[in-house]
């Protein structure tokens, strides 16, 4: 991997990251419930040191029953602050994916259609649920457990080095061994766990277009057409899942069995060293205990790397969006567009989708108050598209638009399009009331008003 690479996905994690920065108050009691959990988690092993190499030299059962108060109060406690870390990481979570989300839609709402043109439904809608879910997952999955990785590890490193430098070593070499795992297999999950989620998206873009399409599918009798489209792409993600999936799993036992043969080495050499009296019976079971403390996150290592993998492809996605500018936005000093007349002209107006040939060229076209113009040509002629660059869905390459003799795009967009009215040739219902459907584009409209406009349209006696 790169260096560019390596920086790259370093900006995407400190993104995503700085999405915390409005929740700092839920994310800084994670970390404290998180820090406090590994803290009495840490004083165990060293209690229990401590009752074996003093505890049982005088045969008194206070100390005995004092540990055992000690240990089952600590234990408590770090349950009790282990649940406010899972409880306040996951709240967290929930937060910045409902930001996220809002955000993402927000944006997708302003981008012109230019966006929307070469953009498929389906991989948009994996965007605000997939890739959002998995940005949602990477906090307590990925993050918070790598923070309790780094804590557990730099303590019990700390501890054992202050019991016995020896042993200390031995276990150290495990370190490199799990970090060479690490990178390895986050090097082959990356490209794995992008293509699962470009997979999604795509699969969605099936059910999407066969879904508003039923009808058509219907019509053609291609049912089954479309069945066996769907079960090709959704096979395609089952594989492409399992692969993944595959790769995680097998990481993990690795892992586990790394520290394992350091746990049977530490046994080995610090046995041999109680045995020659050069260390404590107790010294050893505490190194034991510090060493099967380590096992907790070297034992979901493996599953930590595939959600720091999940986040950094969904992170990818997410902000490739939210980085994309709208092509059409208001001018500097835009004015609202107010009075109108209905005075309208295109001047040598010429137009090209994307890199497109030439639509339109050098169109000029004036139309007077309540006069009306008909605009006939064949299928791909421009037709729409000379009323699509009306309301600046579109700008024009060269010329000018005019209403009222003011050039539309030094109107905002908002005016402008409150002043246009378009029928346009494909009709949309949304989800909600005739009433809603009819009274869309208009907010404040009255009952009056919208029961004038279903006369109009032929739709009242429904």
């Amino acid at each position: 991997m790169s260096i560019d690479s390596w920086r790259y996905n370093w900006q995407i994690y400190m993104r995503i990251i700085g999405l915390l920065r409005p929740h700092w108050l839920q994310s800084s009691g994670a970390v404290i419930c998180l820090g406090f959990s590994t803290g009495f988690a840490l004083a165990v092993p060293w209690l229990l040191a401590w009752i074996i190499d003093k505890g049982f030299q005088h045969g008194q059962i206070v100390p005995l029953l004092l540990v055992a108060l000690a240990i089952l109060v600590t234990s408590s406690l770090r349950g009790l602050f282990a649940y406010g870390q899972g409880y306040l990481s996951q709240a967290v979570s929930c937060l910045v994916a409902y930001d996220l989300r809002d955000r993402v839609y927000d944006h997708l709402q302003r981008l012109s259609f230019s966006f929307h043109d070469e953009a498929e439904t389906g991989q948009l809608m994996s965007r605000l649920t997939v890739d959002i879910e998995a940005v949602r997952n990477f906090i307590p999955l990925g993050l918070l457990r790598a923070l309790l990785a780094f804590m557990t590890f730099g303590a019990v490193s700390i501890i054992l080095f202050r019991l016995d430098w020896h042993l200390a070593l031995v276990t150290m070499i495990c370190v490199p061994i799990l970090i060479l795992l690490a990178v390895q297999v986050a090097r082959r999950l990356r490209p794995m766990w992008q293509s699962v989620q470009n997979e999604t998206g795509a699969l969605g873009t099936v059910m999407q277009e066969s879904l508003s399409g039923v009808r058509v599918v219907k019509a053609f009798a291609r049912e089954e057409f479309e069945i066996a489209k769907f079960d090709a792409k959704n096979r395609e993600l089952r594989e492409l899942n399992l692969g993944a999936m595959r790769l995680s799993a097998w990481n993990q036992p690795l892992m586990v069995m790394v520290l394992n043969v350091i746990t049977v080495l530490i046994v080995w050499i610090g046995g041999v060293a109680v045995i020659g009296h050069q260390l404590s019976l107790g010294t050893l079971v505490a190194v034991t205990q510090y060493i099967l403390l380590l096992g907790t996150p070297v034992r979901t290592f493996g599953y930590m790397v595939t959600w720091f993998m999940r986040g950094l492809s969904g992170g990818t996605r997410i902000f490739g969006v939210l980085d994309t500018d709208p092509e059409i936005t208001d001018a500097p000093g835009a004015k609202a567009l107010l009075h109108v007349q209905g005075q309208v002209r295109f001047e040598n107006v010429s137009f090209a989708y994307g890199d497109g040939p030439e639509v339109l060229h050098d169109i000029t076209i004036d139309a007077h108050p309540g006069q009306i113009i008909a605009l006939l040509g064949a299928t791909g002629s421009g037709k729409s598209t000379i009323l699509h660059l009306l309301p600046r869905f579109y700008d024009p390459t060269s010329g000018r638009i005019l209403i009222d003799e003011l050039d539309i795009r030094e109107v905002t967009q908002t005016s402008l399009r409150r002043n246009v009215g378009l029928v346009l040739q494909d009709v949309f219902l949304f989800n909600a009331t005739l009433r809603e459907n009819i009274a869309y584009g208009v907010a404040d409209a009255t009952t009056e008003q919208i029961i004038a406009a279903a006369k109009i349209a032929r739709l009242h006696d429904f």
